[in-house]
C-alpha cells in the first residue's frame, strides 16, 4: 500500500500525463473510496488507468477507477476486452 501511494506522489510531481482538465477533487474521493473498499473487504484495491497510460490514455478522472490490486496488475497494459478473462463486461 505504501508503494502504491509513494508512486501517486511522485507521478503528481512529476505531471506524467496529466490531463489539463483532471478534476483532482474527485481523484482524491477515489482515493478515499480505494482505502474504504479495503478496509471492508479485507483485500488491497489500487486505482486502475481504464485506458492505460502505456497506450495512450490520460491521466484524467474520467479514465480512473478503483479495482483489486491483483486485477490490475494482471491487467497490465491491456485493455479489458484484451484479457483473457476480462473482469468488466461492456
Amino acid at each position: 500500500m505504501r508503494f502504491i501511494r509513494a508512486r501517486e506522489i511522485w507521478n503528481r510531481r512529476k505531471g506524467v500525463g496529466i490531463h489539463p482538465d483532471h478534476d483532482w477533487d474527485i481523484e482524491l474521493t477515489l482515493l478515499a473510496m480505494r482505502d474504504r473498499l479495503a478496509d471492508c473487504l479485507g483485500i488491497e484495491f489500487s486505482i486502475d488507468h481504464i485506458v492505460p497510460l502505456g497506450r495512450g490514455g490520460p491521466h484524467h478522472h474520467t479514465n480512473l477507477r478503483a479495482i483489486p490490486h491483483s486485477l490490475n496488475v494482471r491487467k497490465g497494459d491491456k485493455l479489458d476486452a484484451e484479457m483473457k478473462n476480462p473482469p468488466f463486461a461492456a
